[in-house]
């Protein structure tokens, strides 16, 4: 008899903790939402330099702390940052895919690049028609869109805020 009292007891366990379970999932799933409401670029970004670029930049300085000599003070920071930057933008990108949805993300980031950023990167290569083209366009083209990145990005910004 008492072992089926137990087992009871074992079945009323599981129903209850079945039923927190749903409940803390509709719950994480509400507030997930309205976290998905209020996407902040800012949070997001702060977020993912403390989550992806501090520990990257961190080990990128302490491997570094030594330069080939044996000397200390072989780390420069801006070389670290530099090497952490594209993880923390893929990070945040991702967060971005989270709370809009890739079609949408993908949409706004290629109209921004076509409103925006294509007419830039014509004028600039069209500016620089002489001689430093035939030399080298891929570098040419490269820091013309460099020249357009912070329009493109900003649009981008504007239209998923």
């Amino acid at each position: 008899m008492r072992g089926g009292a137990l087992w009871l007891s074992g079945q009323r366990c599981f129903q209850m903790w079945l039923l927190l379970t749903i409940c803390f999932g509709l719950y994480s799933g509400l507030v997930g939402s309205q976290a998905a409401l209020a996407f902040s670029f800012d949070e997001a970004i702060e977020r993912c330099r403390q989550t992806v670029g501090r520990p990257i930049v961190r080990a990128c300085m302490w491997s570094r702390r030594f330069d080939v000599t044996g000397q200390s003070g072989g780390a420069d920071l801006n070389t670290c940052k530099a090497w952490a930057t594209p993880r923390v933008r893929a990070c945040v990108r991702t967060a971005m895919t989270a709370a809009f949805g890739r079609a949408k993300v993908e949409r706004t980031i290629e109209h921004c690049r076509q409103t925006l950023g294509r007419p830039i990167v014509k004028a600039c290569m069209g500016s620089l028609r002489d001689g430093a083209i035939a030399t080298n366009r891929t570098a040419a083209l490269e820091a013309c869109r460099a020249r357009a990145t912070p329009q493109v990005r900003s649009c981008v910004r504007r239209r998923l805020s």
